[in-house]
């Protein structure tokens, strides 16, 4: 798994040995999965928690897991995920952790089924196919009066440079 994991990227990290690459990984991987648990609230915090006591600290850190540099492969938080995780009833899976704690990003445009079916690479790559409605869907979702419409992302790049010229 740690080959694997290591041509995820770009950069083979040559100056990680192998114990340290590994805990890199796992480090890095068990903070995002207590990070969710604790913000939907699965998990207790501490009172003082420094992610969650200073406001800015949850906005900068979801942001900086938006980063592509910043990407775990979707194998290590799967498989850390399941190595920590309470056989208990009624606890979510990865994937609805994960779309709750970035649900502004998502939109709540996501069909769980479909994107449990394809194996994402990382994060970044999961939240992209939630944005992504399955072709059965309609090209447009009424919430209340106001419709959404969907549009390519050709189409919009378009427009901002029509608007920017």
């Amino acid at each position: 798994m740690e080959q694997d994991c290591r041509n995820c990227y770009d950069e083979k990290f040559p100056h990680f040995s192998s114990e340290k690459f590994v805990e890199m990984m796992v480090v890095d991987g068990c903070f995002v999965i207590e990070l969710f648990r604790k913000f939907l609230g699965e998990v207790l915090k501490p009172k003082g928690d420094p992610v969650f006591s200073e406001s800015w600290m949850l906005t900068a850190i979801k942001t900086d897991l938006l980063l592509l540099e910043n990407q775990l492969p979707w194998r290590v938080l799967n498989s850390l995920f399941h190595l920590t995780s309470d056989a208990e009833a009624g606890k979510l899976p990865l994937t609805e952790l994960t779309l709750k704690y970035f649900k502004g990003c998502t939109r709540g445009w996501s069909d769980l089924r479909a994107i449990n079916a394809a194996l994402p690479q990382h994060l970044l790559d999961f939240l992209c196919n939630s944005l992504h409605e399955s072709s059965a869907e309609s090209e447009t979702r009424n919430y209340g009066a106001m419709k959404m419409w969907r549009y390519s992302l050709e189409e919009i790049l378009s427009e901002t440079l029509r608007l920017m010229t």
